[in-house]
């Protein structure tokens, strides 16, 4: 019996900390919109709902967007795009016909703080900027802005700390100026513990249960 109750309290810290470090799981489907694939460009319009796995094209502001291939870049082909922050990967234009929006809805949530990262770009040259919508909010949680050079600039990595208080989030992007681009979006839970505090720690914790063990034996 006692070497029964060591091994399970063995095996419980041991759990914890593998739930630990896999607790950092991303809760966005398709955020580096690597699905579907295309060879150039593809334009989806407001309303549509199956085409980009994860998301659907909002119906306000009521545009379209469009998927483009990661080697969609530099002068001659009259379509700058931003350098891509992973190579291989493929952008969201907020624009199709018009500027368009993108949403997606994150369920099974635990109540709490959640990090929200994302990269934004311009195709073009000038302002393009993005707002960001949290849980049907009229009024975005932020504006961000990206300045394009006319053939392949950089993406600027964007991140937030939201508390959310339900068990959905529901992420809204808006194209506001611009051919404004996304990237790599992710939503993250923000206070698991550094695996490398998880493991001093359960370490920590095994060396006293085998103590305890030991002297109850």
């Amino acid at each position: 019996m006692l070497r029964l109750r060591c091994g399970v309290l063995i095996a419980s810290i041991v759990g914890f900390w593998s739930l630990g470090t896999n607790a950092k799981a991303d809760f966005i489907v398709n955020g580096d919109f690597s699905s579907p694939t295309t060879d150039f460009w593809t334009g989806f319009n407001a309303g549509d709902n199956t085409d980009i796995p994860g998301w659907t094209v909002d119906t306000s502001p009521g545009g379209g967007v469009q998927v483009l291939a990661a080697n969609v870049s530099g002068p001659g082909n009259g379509y700058g795009f931003p350098t891509v922050p992973v190579a291989g990967e493929q952008g969201l234009q907020l624009l199709n016909d018009s500027l368009g929006g993108l949403t997606q809805t994150i369920t099974g949530l635990t109540p709490g703080d959640y990090t929200i990262d994302f990269y934004i770009g311009a195709r073009n040259a000038g302002d393009s900027s993005v707002s960001l919508f949290l849980d049907g909010s009229a009024t975005p949680i932020g504006t961000y802005t990206a300045v394009g050079d006319g053939n392949s600039g950089s993406y600027l990595p964007e991140s937030l700390t939201y508390d959310e208080t339900g068990t959905s989030l529901t992420l809204d992007f808006q194209g506001v100026s611009g051919t404004p681009m996304l990237q790599n979006v992710s939503v993250t839970p923000a206070s698991v513990p550094e695996p490398a505090s998880l493991l001093l720690f359960s370490l920590g914790a095994i060396g006293v249960g085998f103590a305890t063990c030991r002297r109850r034996g």
